[in-house]
């Protein structure tokens, strides 16, 4: 949706859509629940229903909502819900026809518990979604084989499910109560990008946390451990892809007039003195050009040096170039 700061702003801005919508609406639904942006509701009537899709449509000159009816049964989410026969609802699980069930890789650089409990989660999901135990083994028996695709053992995927077949479904669906959060407060957090070739810091941080609460002041902020959080690491579509638009050439006359516009212009800085002042260098050789300017060997790109530079330089921003072979060989390691 474009910036990080969007879908945020796009839920801030229904949700006080949806507030007003059912604040003004002059009936409501025998039912209605959302989640982010999927509905779910249902009234005696299909009049009804479609006299509040009208509604709803027209509450906004630019917002229109999409609906799905019918009087047997509907997808919401991952589901399927309809009729029961003792007169409740009944839900089984749904999947788009464009589902490829491509689970997080076996081989994938997560945390080791992360890859351990991810069959785990997924087979948790089918005992809630489905209301019946064939249809739940069904789908289990699928999902088994898919992760046994992915090259997850087939004793571990067998495991969670054994364990998964043991609780009750009525017990999943009840909502867990929150933790109580601490009187001292959150948490400071530790976030560092996570490979999987670092030992864990969790056990580095228990073993010296002592060292950290002998000293008064680092105790008065750090009254918690810090809880460790990982970002992802780059992968193979962030290393070789780049979303980056080239920006076009302005024209040296109109910025000249757009910046200075009653014909005060800067004055020329002198020539750019690469001259490091060591002995007994004279002249620094690392800057061959002397016309400010410098060009990338591998991309092809010019550079424009904004002050003087030499090999003492410092606060600056290296441009590293990898060899091609290099590239390709971690590519071809990496399938």
């Amino acid at each position: 949706m474009g910036s990080k700061v969007a879908p945020s702003y796009a839920n801030l801005f229904m949700a006080d859509l949806e507030a007003n919508m059912l604040a003004g609406a002059p009936f409501l639904p025998d039912a209605y629940y959302r989640y982010i942006d999927d509905i779910f509701i249902f009234n005696k009537t299909e009049q009804k229903v479609q006299d509040w899709a009208s509604y709803c449509n027209q509450f906004h000159h630019s917002i229109k909502f999409i609906m799905e009816t019918s009087t047997k049964e509907v997808a919401f989410l991952d589901t399927i819900v309809r009729k029961d026969n003792d007169g409740g609802l009944y839900t089984t699980l749904y999947t788009k026809p464009t589902d490829t069930h491509n689970y997080l890789l076996a081989t994938s650089a997560h945390l080791r518990h992360v890859l351990e409990n991810a069959p785990y989660s997924q087979f948790l999901r089918l005992r809630r979604n489905c209301k019946n135990d064939t249809d739940f083994l069904v789908e289990c028996c699928k999902m088994k084989d898919d992760y046994i695709r992915r090259g997850y053992k087939e004793n571990i995927v067998l495991k969670h499910l054994s364990k998964v077949l043991k609780s009750k479904r009525e017990h999943l669906l009840q909502q867990k109560k929150s933790k109580k959060q601490s009187k001292k407060g959150h948490a400071v957090r530790f976030i560092t990008t996570y490979n999987p070739n670092m030992r864990s810091l969790l056990p580095i941080l228990n073993k010296q946390w002592h060292i950290l609460q002998q000293n008064g002041q680092c105790a008065a902020v750090f009254n918690q451990k810090p809880q460790v959080v990982y970002r992802k690491c780059d992968n193979l579509q962030d290393l070789l892809v780049r979303s980056q638009v080239k920006p076009t050439e302005p024209n040296q006359e109109e910025t000249k007039k757009s910046l200075f516009p009653f014909g005060t212009q800067p004055k020329k800085v002198k020539p750019f003195d690469f001259k490091c002042r060591d002995f007994p260098c004279k002249e620094c050789k690392t800057f061959q050009n002397k016309d400010g300017h410098f060009t990338c060997t591998s991309s092809g790109k010019q550079y424009t040096f904004h002050a003087p530079q030499n090999c003492k330089a410092i606060n600056v921003v290296y441009v590293v170039a990898l060899p091609f072979s290099f590239s390709f060989s971690c590519l071809s390691t990496a399938l």
